[in-house]
């Protein structure tokens, strides 16, 4: 006999340490904060900026996103892989995003430049809620009946996953401000 695995989610969780891209992040923050140019979407409390436009941030989140599609998967034809947008995100003590989905865009993702010691979970639910009317999650081991999986974001994480995956961000509870860059990839 053999399982057969037949659904399958990848969520990648790579790293970036670029003292430049940090600095434009922050740079970028302070002057739409000085300037009350946020956003409100998943987030409860905190700041999110609109839509930001950085020639730099946009290529080295390209070139990373890239470079784990590729040697993660096996493509059928030449793609381009298009940063369709991105925001900054500064959530205080107590903040955090509601469960959502990235629509009309192919993967999502984010940079975390100081994430939550306490709190600030990425946690990602199963789309198919179907394993929560069964109790097997009591019975046996690994991920088969399990609805959540979390991520514990950690300083310079990069992480990667499919836009129609439904996540959300636990509250925060330091004092410092938890910052990361989220962002839309489209595939042409």
């Amino acid at each position: 006999m053999v399982k057969q695995i037949i659904f399958f989610d990848s969520v990648f969780v790579s790293e970036i340490n670029d003292d430049k891209l940090k600095n434009k992040i922050l740079d970028i923050l302070d002057k739409n904060i000085d300037k009350n140019n946020g956003n409100k979407r998943s987030n409860v409390g905190g700041f999110q900026t609109k839509n930001i436009n950085d020639e730099y941030l946009s290529q080295i989140f390209t070139e990373k996103a890239k470079t784990i599609l590729v040697n993660n998967f096996k493509f059928k034809k030449d793609f381009q892989l298009i940063l369709r947008n991105m925001w900054i995100n500064c959530n205080k003590k107590g903040n955090f995003n509601l469960p959502h989905v990235h629509p009309k865009s192919n993967f999502s993702g984010s940079f975390y430049l100081s994430p939550s010691v306490n709190g600030g979970e990425l946690v990602f639910n199963r789309n198919d809620k179907s394993a929560e009317f069964t109790d097997n999650a009591l019975y046996f081991e690994g991920n088969d009946f399990f609805s959540l999986a979390t991520i514990k974001p950690k300083k310079n994480s990069f992480i990667l996953f499919s836009s129609h995956l439904e996540h959300m961000v636990t509250p925060h509870f330091d004092d410092e401000d938890r910052v990361s860059v989220s962002f839309n990839f489209d595939i042409e």
